[in-house]
């Protein structure tokens, strides 16, 4: 027996749904017969739009594992930044310059280091109360930021102390890199916060340089420090 015209439609009306739900090459193969052949193709559809609802449901699944995969791991991770400057931390600090060491050690290259210490901080802090130093030390930070550019990392080291890696520069370039950006930190007229002037701060620089396989991130530290506090005596 022919289908009957109200049931022709009915199955154009599953084909369509078919090439959009598997593709049209699917529903190509789905047959415009009889009655009988109709309910075996109703019952095909049925059975891939199921699996295609099971489908969606594992992609959901995965895609909402690594989502929370990803959350888990940004919150295991510490932060690269110090909060308050913008600066990289501590810990970034380290990293990035045992690599440097590293690239220092395989080229036969420089790596120079800055370590810079804020003379007039305590004062600030004392003076002015915590949050005209922490104003204060977002804007040296900025200084420092500009001073990098984009090769050179500039890190706060801890508290009032920062420090700048100078990859691929020698000794003599590593002072002159530390002396201008104490000129510029010198020149800096940071408002009060109670709008009364503005506040100014010095800063003492050490700075330090390695080459090649005698290159050590601990001893280059050491060599940085004992520079600045011999600078920090005069």
């Amino acid at each position: 027996m022919r289908a009957s015209r109200g049931l022709r439609h009915q199955i154009a009306g599953l084909s369509a749904a078919a090439r959009r739900l598997v593709g049209a090459d699917i529903a190509a193969t789905v047959p415009v017969v009889g009655r009988d052949e109709f309910t075996a193709v109703e019952e095909k559809l049925a059975t891939l739009a199921k699996q295609l609802d099971r489908d969606r449901e594992i992609v959901t699944y995965l895609a909402e594992r690594a989502t929370r995969s990803v959350e888990t791991t940004r919150e295991w991770r510490a932060p690269e930044t110090d909060q308050l400057t913008g600066l990289f931390n501590r810990r970034s600090f380290e990293d990035a310059l045992d690599g440097e060491i590293e690239r220092a050690k395989r080229f036969d290259r420089d790596v120079g280091l800055v370590l810079i210490d804020l003379d007039d901080l305590k004062h600030v802090n004392d003076t002015y109360g915590h949050p005209q130093g922490d104003v204060v030390l977002r804007e040296i930070a900025r200084v420092l930021r500009a001073a990098a550019g984009e090769i050179d990392r500039a890190a706060r080291y801890g508290g009032d102390e920062l420090a700048v890696i100078l990859p691929g520069t020698d000794l003599a370039r590593a002072y002159d890199r530390g002396e201008r950006i104490c000129e510029q930190i010198a020149q800096l007229r940071i408002p009060r916060a109670d709008g009364e002037g503005a506040v100014r701060v010095t800063a003492s620089c050490g700075a330090a340089s390695a080459r090649g396989a005698k290159a050590d991130a601990r001893e280059l530290v050491a060599a940085a420090d004992s520079a600045l506090h011999q600078r920090k005596r005069r």
